[in-house]
């Protein structure tokens, strides 16, 4: 009997662990996403305009295109 109660807390050990290991592991990825959410709304809600840095760029490329330089 006491070799199977101690068969049985090895097992409930390493199943604890492994649950505490999957609860960080996903805690983890939880707060990276939750750091990003902000930005990536931001984004989603101007994703008709184009950041001024892009748009310049934008143009001198199209500039350049119709002027032959590049």
């Amino acid at each position: 009997m006491t070799q199977e109660r101690r068969r049985y807390g090895f097992v409930l050990e390493r199943q604890c662990s492994l649950a505490k290991h999957w609860i960080a592991y996903h805690t983890s990825g939880k707060n990276c996403l939750s750091s990003h959410l902000d930005s990536w709304d931001e984004v989603s809600s101007s994703r008709e305009f184009l950041p001024p840095n892009v748009e310049n760029m934008f143009a001198k490329n199209i500039k350049a295109s119709f002027t032959g330089n590049e």
